[in-house]
């Protein structure tokens, strides 16, 4: 997925009485109302795709979509429709991946055509209300959970065994697997080593901890720089959630259908306090608009962004850092049990349809070619995490650019098995904006965090109810 900054509405606004989207409620209601033939299947995730939400995407005037990958009629027997909404810095690498595999294939084809981001998923479901849905779609693993009952099972057609358990887990319900899983995805503190070394810091030894993390922010604040910025949106959820879980706390637990809430505790107060505490100590700015402008032009001393900033950040990139730079985890929760960090994964999926049998091996063979054979290239043009164990254990990998900068650091993670995903209900979109609406309120001071945790609760509840 591509990424950019959050682009929030500003701390004025009263976040903690806006309502929760209802479209997804809209789409279910549809999902239960037609059949598999009528409906054909809803492909790919809805609304802010929480996980990696709409503000990790690029904005209107930053997104590319001149791309795309044409076929002829005549140059496959099989020819495959994919939209696609990597319409940022990935867009172009996951589109030569797919021309060098019409390049190779015998008999199969694939015709990418990019969407608008925020126009991806309703003119999706506008085309699967038609009939007129594409053959290959993306999914999210954290929006999958309302859609697998129109999504074709892939287990017939694309080999699971390479890939990481954590990561295929995600797209895995009652023993079959609906999503090719094209990588993992997740954030980290993305910071300036040379404002580091500037502070007295180490620049090569990032905050491996919480005591380490204030004390390195403390020491940038006195060097005359804000020092790190966790953003909003859902943004602010890729280290809460992260911690939280660190202290052995899912963001809610049970089944669907009985969903409970279970940040509303002590260490929930714990990890949702730091959120206003950064304000107060002058490592966060109250409102994030300016903050990773400041960043690009070495102003700032870190903020958070997701694997995908690699390709707007490196040589050459559209946000081309032009000092030295790095990555470190995010999990450095106060009073942390366990290091875990949130993520989620990019899906290749398919709708239901009539597919011949013909079409479903050559989308195998699609399938496999891209998350599989061309695993290392994708993480390494990209940013985003491989989703096999050979090519994270792969030498080639570790010889790429984007080792050093910031694939190292993601690649530890999964080594030790952080790997937190966001928990997939069919109510992700609502539940998630009513918890990150709330810690808003704490970091613009209109709430304290126990004040926030109640309310989120109760919208929680009144979501799973």
């Amino acid at each position: 997925m591509q990424g950019d900054s959050p682009t929030d509405e500003g701390s004025s606004r009263q976040y903690t009485d806006r309502p929760v989207r209802s479209r997804l409620n809209n789409r279910r209601r549809f999902l239960q109302g037609v059949g598999v033939t009528g409906a054909v299947g809803l492909a790919g995730c809805v609304g802010s795709l929480p996980g990696f939400g709409d503000d990790d995407e690029p904005e209107a005037g930053e997104e590319d979509l001149e791309g795309g990958v044409e076929v002829d009629e005549g140059d496959a027997d099989v020819i495959l429709r994919l939209d696609s909404l990597l319409t940022g810095g990935d867009g172009d690498p996951f589109e030569a991946m797919v021309e060098d595999f019409n390049a190779q294939s015998d008999n199969v084809a694939v015709e990418v055509t990019r969407v608008p981001w925020d126009e991806y998923y309703d003119q999706l479901f506008t085309a699967m209300t038609a009939d007129e849905a594409p053959d290959i779609g993306f999914s999210h693993s954290s929006q999958i959970v309302p859609f697998l009952d129109n999504l074709t099972p892939l287990d017939d057609y694309v080999d699971y065994d390479p890939y990481v358990d954590q990561i295929v887990d995600s797209v895995e319900y009652e023993g079959q697997h609906y999503g090719a899983p094209l990588d993992t995805h997740m954030a980290a503190a993305y910071y300036n080593k040379e404002i580091y070394e500037e502070a007295g810091l180490d620049p090569e030894d990032p905050p491996s901890n919480w005591e380490e993390f204030a004390e390195a922010n403390d020491a940038i604040v006195d060097a005359g720089y804000y020092a790190f910025d966790y953003g909003t949106g859902m943004h602010i959820c890729r280290s809460w959630g992260g911690w939280l879980r660190s202290r052995g706390h899912e963001v809610i637990e049970g089944e669907e259908g009985n969903w409970e809430p279970n940040f509303n505790n002590e260490d929930g107060v714990a990890v949702t306090e730091p959120l206003r505490e950064a304000v107060e100590r002058d490592w966060t700015p109250t409102e994030d608009d300016n903050s990773w402008p400041s960043f690009v032009e070495g102003d700032f001393g870190a903020v958070v962004d997701g694997t995908w900033a690699w390709s707007r950040f490196r040589e050459g990139g559209g946000e081309e850092l032009d000092f030295d730079w790095g990555t470190y985890d995010l999990s450095l929760a106060p009073g942390k049990e366990e290091d875990w960090t949130m993520c989620d994964s990019h899906n290749l999926i398919v709708p239901q349809s009539d597919h011949s049998e013909e079409e479903l091996e050559g989308i195998g063979e699609f399938f496999e070619y891209m998350t599989q054979e061309r695993a290392v290239d994708w993480s390494a043009e990209a940013g985003h995490l491989a989703a096999t164990t050979e090519a994270l254990g792969s030498d080639e990998l570790r010889e790429r650019e984007a080792w050093d900068y910031s694939l190292h650091t993601f690649q530890d993670i999964a080594d030790n098995e952080e790997l937190y995903y966001w928990p997939a209900t069919q109510n992700t979109d609502e539940y998630s904006e009513a918890i990150y609406q709330s810690l808003e309120a704490v970091r613009y001071g209109q709430q304290d965090a126990q004040e926030a945790l109640d309310e989120a609760e109760q919208r929680c509840r009144d979501i799973f109810s």
